[in-house]
């Protein structure tokens, strides 16, 4: 199916030639739908296509030219002087367990910028680059929080290093709603919440304040920004990261009763940046849940004592694991992960004498563009050590090796 608009004029963020073009996500939310409009300004025909992706939870609206729909998403064939695509998307949405991730009630909302924009594949001339920017319309009275910088004219900018073709991504939320923000370890930090469901603020920015520095120190390309958002029922009951923010559950404990921190091991996704291919999602999610515990004995926050019957109680928990390989690593799968990434910190100190550690491997594999398997931790780890490590032999991983 093909629909054919008529060409409209339009101004936008950027008027200038060459090689760049202007992008504005105009996102007007109106109950628990959001009417988004993105607006593409050129001269020149920098940018010839774009392809909405997945688009099956949206509605087109509007296109200036052609767009069509097909299986693979809906195509809109840019107008050389530019113009504006719009669609409509229903926010609400459920987790397969009953839990809630995205939804805009009557005093407010949270969700993320994906749940409206959908993934994007663009087609342009060599080397052109986009101005992005992001605004946010709520009804009236209501605030806005987001990880970007705001402009004088009311528009966040959205900058992308690693795309040409920018995106807004991560996490809002609007609504009658409050913040605090501090300056820490070089990052902007901004913990938001909606008004009187107790969220403990200042206490999340005083945890920050003591850990951020050190976590900084394993992960320097932490983003110089960050927001956290929180919530109570029914959203979901833990945390999730994404680019340049987090959510947390309201009533989820800075530190958990085993020794760990679900905060910590969210901003540690943050700050590694990587993902796994199918199947072995507990090497991310091991670094993580083991560097939760580290940085707090590091920190001071949690003795060295406490720290190893942390380990010990992973080690209880992930016994009954007999295969690593799994689509999302959860509970006893990743307690187990934990205890083998610690597994591997200590052979590499014992190694190298104590000059080499866990951090050293980790630091490299956060530069990487591609996912992390067991290879390519094995590869990092051989590299930083010049050997390999007992720890990463298949013996000791349960479902090692992989049946081709």
């Amino acid at each position: 199916m093909a629909c054919c608009l008529v060409l409209q004029s339009c101004s936008g963020s950027l008027a200038g030639a060459g090689l760049h073009y202007g992008l504005d996500y105009d996102v007007s939310i109106r109950g628990n739908v959001a009417n988004v409009s993105l607006r593409v300004t050129q001269r020149d025909g920098a940018l010839k296509r774009i392809t909405l992706v997945d688009f099956n939870h949206q509605t087109l609206t509007h296109a200036d030219g052609v767009a069509a729909v097909s299986d693979r998403g809906t195509t809109w064939q840019v107008p050389s002087t530019g113009g504006q695509i719009s669609w409509r998307v229903v926010i609400d949405h459920q987790r397969q367990s009953g839990s809630v991730d995205a939804g805009v009630g009557d005093a407010w909302g949270l969700f993320r910028a994906e749940d409206l924009i959908p993934a994007i594949a663009s087609v342009s001339r060599p080397k052109a680059d986009a101005v992005t920017r992001l605004r946010v319309s709520p009804p009236k009275d209501w605030r806005v929080y987001t990880p970007y910088r705001l402009d004088d004219e009311g528009w966040y900018e959205v900058d992308d290093d690693d795309r040409r073709f920018d995106r807004p991504d991560g996490w809002i939320l609007i609504g009658q709603a409050s913040a605090r923000r501090d300056l820490i370890a070089d990052t902007r930090v901004a913990v938001a919440a909606p008004q009187g469901i107790g969220a403990r603020r200042q206490d999340t920015l005083a945890f920050l304040r003591w850990h951020l520095p050190a976590l900084r120190q394993v992960f320097p390309q932490f983003p110089d920004r960050l927001l956290v958002v929180m919530a109570p029922d029914p959203y979901f009951r833990g945390g999730l990261s994404a680019p340049n923010s987090l959510y947390l559950h309201v009533e989820r404990p800075l530190i958990s009763g085993n020794g760990t921190s679900t905060l910590l091991h969210e901003l540690i996704h943050i700050g590694f940046g990587g993902r796994a291919p199918a199947g072995e999602d507990w090497i991310v999610e091991g670094i993580a849940e083991y560097y939760s515990a580290r940085l707090l004995q590091r920190a001071g926050t949690v003795s060295s004592t406490r720290f190893d019957e942390t380990l010990q109680d992973l080690q209880r928990w992930g016994d009954s694991i007999d295969t690593l390989i799994a689509q999302s690593a959860q509970g006893p799968l990743k307690a187990r992960a934990a205890v083998i990434f610690a597994s591997i910190d200590a052979d590499i100190a014992a190694a190298s004498n104590g000059e080499k550690s866990l951090d050293d491997v980790v630091a490299l594999l956060a530069q990487r563009d591609t996912p992390v398997d067991l290879t390519l931790l094995r590869e990092t780890v051989s590299l930083v050590l010049g050997s390999s490590v007992a720890s990463l032999d298949d013996a000791a991983l349960p479902g090692y090796p992989l049946r081709q």
